[in-house]
């Protein structure tokens, strides 16, 4: 298991930490899909850049979380890596979120 999946989980955040993400971001997140493997495999859209991520689905934000303090030390690059990589596992699981 990886080094970023045993740090300690950040807090959740409502639709203010969107609008948060995006101004810290300046616009520059990246954009992907994801359908989710179990259950009713919906399909997500997840925004996610080096300051954290959130998710969406039928138009809706489901989640949006900064990555805090535990991933600044990382570059730039990692931080966008780990911020799809936690949005695409809170998906998984629905952490946040039903379906």
């Amino acid at each position: 298991m990886s080094q970023v999946a045993n740090m300690p989980a950040v807090g959740d955040h409502d639709a203010s930490t969107a609008v948060r993400l995006r101004l810290c971001m300046g616009g520059g997140m990246e954009l992907t899909q994801y359908r989710r493997s179990r259950g009713l495999q919906a399909t997500y859209q997840v925004e996610y850049g080096p300051e954290g991520y959130q998710i969406s689905r039928d138009g809706r934000l489901r989640r949006a979380r900064d990555l805090g303090p535990a991933c600044q030390w990382m570059g730039k690059r990692e931080r966008i890596r780990v911020a799809k990589q936690f949005a695409i596992e809170d998906i998984e699981r629905l952490i946040g979120m039903d379906e």
